[in-house]
């Protein structure tokens, strides 16, 4: 088959909680709720160009564990070509620590960086 895009990209699952504040260093709080979704930049790039029509393929790796393996059965459930996903066996897939607090405020793996200019509608 031939395609009009092609993307190469991470594949990562989202573990985002919604919680009141965000914790100060060593303090343990309570999240409001927490979800899991398909994400990755490569990723939701693929999926957006599919969903407008283009003929498109995703090239990109998971990890041979659990969140690998319903990745690429997403991928086949949405009809996004995913031959060119590579299982990889000495790496997990990849994850996002996701925090957004109650004014919307949203934190990607808060360790390393901040973005505060976020809202959750964006």
């Amino acid at each position: 088959m031939a395609y009009d895009i092609i993307v190469v990209g991470s594949c990562n699952i989202d573990l985002t909680n919604y919680v009141e504040r965000v914790p100060d260093p060593g303090e343990t709080i309570k999240a409001k709720s927490f979800e899991t979704s398909f994400g990755g930049k490569g990723a939701n790039q693929a999926v957006m160009a599919k969903l407008i029509g283009g003929r498109t393929i995703l090239v990109g790796k998971v990890g041979n564990d659990f969140f690998g393996t319903s990745y690429k059965k997403h991928l086949n459930e949405i009809s996004l070509n995913s031959e060119a996903i590579e299982v990889c066996e000495d790496s997990p897939t990849g994850t996002a620590t996701i925090i957004v607090d109650d004014q919307g405020i949203f934190y990607n793996n808060i360790r390393s960086k901040l973005y505060h200019n976020q809202s959750r509608s964006q």
